[in-house]
């Protein structure tokens, strides 16, 4: 609870960091290997295996097979994470959510 306000503010910091200056070059090749090895180890469960393949049936139509997602994930640029920063953190004002014992509070203006 003490913390709330200080990881709150740092999180708004960084929000407004990528949405202004965007992603350096290392982090986002950082974000895409962590990414391409998630995937690959996620194959290792049957059950993990499974569920991407019907996500995959229900968001897409078809099976998706793990190397197209892969090169997707690698097509990513900057203007990309740009564009999707603008649409999520352009406002003034999200939402935020958080779990715990918290006294009520007014909302941040």
């Amino acid at each position: 609870m003490q913390h709330v306000d200080e990881v709150l503010d740092l999180v708004r910091k960084e929000f407004t960091s990528v949405l202004k200056e965007n992603i350096t070059d290392d982090e986002l090749g950082r974000a895409k290997n962590q990414i391409r090895g998630a995937l690959v180890l996620s194959q290792e469960s049957m059950s993990s295996r499974m569920i991407r393949m019907a996500k995959s049936e229900l968001y897409f139509g078809r099976l998706i097979a793990l190397e197209e997602l892969i090169q997707a994930v690698l097509k990513v640029t900057h203007d990309n994470i740009g564009n999707v920063a603008s649409r999520i953190f352009g406002e003034s004002a999200y939402p935020v959510v958080a779990v715990g014992p918290f006294k009520k509070r007014k909302a941040a203006q």
